[in-house]
């Protein structure tokens, strides 16, 4: 057939041409030109039996996908990127891009699932797959997996501030926040900015403040507010720093209130409370 050698000669028109549109942004016209392009292969194949190699056909569904995402189509991107995979289009940036779209959806279970696909391909040379997998031992109670797998993920690299707060968020889980302590203060040595790796150090002193009276059970008085005021005094600095960091940390607000309040710095009360 004459029309369907003509348009088979010319087929590779179609993937310039959606190059061209996308480089214009005209999402929908670069998606139906890369269609075009994968369909006319795909009855090329029937037809010939000759057809592209699939990774190729997978680059073009890749391709799609990137349209639906820039269009704001985040349920449509993920399944275009799901079928560039099935068709051996395995680059990271087809995990990672529908990681983000997924996360645009909410999809957990969808998440999840494909951080663990990712993981199983690229191992722990980036730590996002297998933080989404911690979190979900974490979540689920399953402490001892989650420990496994970051005690691996701190071996290939220990210069992860997040890594380090959520080792110690399972070591406190399993044997109190005492020996989660070096782990909190290795995550904000790496990051200042880490507002939970703050909140965190802050809590253990604060919690060891609020432990005082009961462990000192003889004490009262001055004797007693010289023992408080002190751990309340290292806490401070780290609820002052994770409260500025997340200004939504309603737990970091309620504890320098009893900072503030317990060191008799009425300003500094004040100003939180407006």
């Amino acid at each position: 057939n004459e029309i369907t050698k003509h348009i088979t000669s010319h087929h590779n028109d179609y993937n310039t041409v959606g190059g061209e549109l996308y480089n214009i942004q005209d999402w929908d016209g670069a998606f139906e030109a890369w269609d075009i392009y994968y369909n006319i292969n795909e009855k090329t194949r029937t037809t010939t039996g000759k057809t592209l190699p699939d990774s190729t056909l997978g680059q073009v569904r890749y391709y799609q996908a990137l349209t639906r995402w820039q269009k704001g189509d985040n349920k449509s991107a993920v399944d275009y990127f799901a079928r560039a995979r099935n068709l051996g289009y395995n680059k990271k940036e087809s995990y990672d891009y529908a990681l983000v779209c997924l996360s645009a959806i909410e999809d957990e279970e969808g998440i999840i699932n494909l951080a663990r696909d990712a993981y199983g391909r690229f191992g722990a040379s980036d730590p996002q797959y297998i933080r989404v997998l911690i979190n979900d031992h974490i979540n689920n109670k399953r402490f001892d997996k989650a420990n496994d797998m970051l005690d691996e993920v701190i071996a290939a690299n220990n210069n992860d501030a997040e890594i380090q707060n959520l080792k110690g968020l399972v070591v406190e889980q399993q044997n109190g926040i005492e020996t989660a302590l070096p782990y909190y203060q290795k995550c904000i040595e790496l990051d200042p900015e880490n507002a939970q790796g703050q909140f965190n150090v802050g809590r253990y002193y604060y919690n060891e403040a609020t432990q005082v009276p009961e462990k000192n059970r003889r004490l009262s008085g001055r004797k007693l507010d010289e023992k408080i005021a002190p751990l309340y005094r290292q806490a401070m600095p780290y609820m002052e720093k994770a409260y500025q960091l997340d200004p939504t940390n309603e737990d970091a607000k309620n504890a320098l209130r009893t900072i503030y309040y317990r060191l008799r710095e009425g300003k500094k009360l004040q100003q939180i409370e407006k």
